[in-house]
């Protein structure tokens, strides 16, 4: 769909397929994105598979086998893609938007700050620069484990939300 940057992504996908990098896109959407994707798989890229499909058992197969997850949306209210690569140590490269910017911080590799590899600006060209800046840190094996391992230390479970609300309640009734 538009919102999640299929664009970016299509647009990009000649020079995606020229970076040293394996590239997975699973999904089912707006017939148009389907057509173009359809024209684009027969190109025979040997570094890209698109499989155009819901396939929840292969969704998770993939965030888990992957090193990176690509989310370059126009919007996103919430954002669940991101969190879920976490979950997997799989490090996300984002567009900075809704719940995306309000969970995702651009890696520092100086500072080793940061969580994921983030660009503000809606374009093909910024969302490159990510992966690639991305792909520089997976060169180093050592920064790229401590990052993964950071990113699984994260948790967004239930479990963890409702002990916040009850920590919260338990304050406010001591008021």
């Amino acid at each position: 769909a538009e919102q999640k940057g299929i664009e970016l992504v299509v647009s990009s996908l000649d020079k995606i397929a020229r970076l040293n990098l394996q590239f997975v896109l699973l999904g089912t959407g707006d017939a148009q994105y389907q057509r173009l994707l359809e024209k684009i798989n027969q190109k025979g890229y040997k570094n890209i598979s698109i499989n155009l499909r819901f396939d929840a058992v292969l969704a998770h197969k993939i965030y888990a086998g992957c090193d990176m997850f690509l989310m370059p949306s126009v919007f996103e209210p919430c954002g669940l893609g991101q969190l879920i690569s976490f979950k997997y140590g799989t490090v996300p490269v984002v567009r900075k938007t809704g719940g995306l910017a309000d969970t995702v911080s651009d890696y520092q590799p100086k500072e080793k700050t940061g969580n994921g590899f983030v660009f503000e600006e809606y374009s093909s060209r910024q969302m490159l620069k990510a992966i690639k800046r991305a792909i520089t840190l997976y060169k180093d094996k050592q920064s790229w484990r401590r990052l993964m391992r950071k990113l699984m230390g994260y948790d967004f479970s239930w479990e963890a939300s409702a002990r916040k609300y009850m920590e919260l309640y338990a304050r406010l009734a001591e008021e």
